[in-house]
């Protein structure tokens, strides 16, 4: 699983660096009316740059979870970074058409329009912030029990 982590973490970042990655998610009427400038694209950049370290934060919580007890304050911090970076990097690259828009000194009537994949993309996000702080308090219960034995 770790060895997958890893491959999704270079291809995102060869798709970027090509050019080919084009999500499609986000909104779709400004991306086909105008390429994204210098702030847009900086804003996309940033946001694949978070969900890269978020995928790298997600290899080291399978390597503290393949070393056997799911139930450590590292594996919860782990989560809560992961959520963290995900949540930002979806949300950058979300708003880099609009940011491209809005700051391009041509735009004239800007139309932002939001898709169903778009508010599950971050509401999966969110669930991530529940299973971090649902990891934590079971890493304080599991600490707390090795200290009675």
């Amino acid at each position: 699983m770790r060895w997958v982590t890893v491959f999704l973490v270079i291809a995102l970042i060869a798709t970027h660096l090509l050019g080919l990655l084009k999500p499609s998610f986000g909104p779709f009427e400004i991306r086909t009316t105008q390429e994204l400038n210098w702030i847009g694209y900086g804003s996309g950049t940033l946001g694949m740059l978070a969900i890269v370290l978020s995928l790298i934060q997600l290899e080291r919580i399978l390597y503290v979870l393949e070393r056997g007890d799911p139930f450590v304050a590292a594996v919860a911090k782990g989560l809560q970074r992961f959520a963290i970076l995900a949540s930002l990097g979806f949300v950058l690259v979300i708003a880099a058409p609009t940011i491209s828009a809005l700051t391009s000194p041509s735009a004239g009537q800007v139309t932002i329009t939001f898709q169903l994949r778009d508010f599950v993309t971050l509401a999966i996000c969110l669930v991530f912030f529940v299973v971090a702080a649902l990891m934590g308090e079971a890493a304080r219960i599991a600490a707390e029990n090795k200290e009675f034995i």
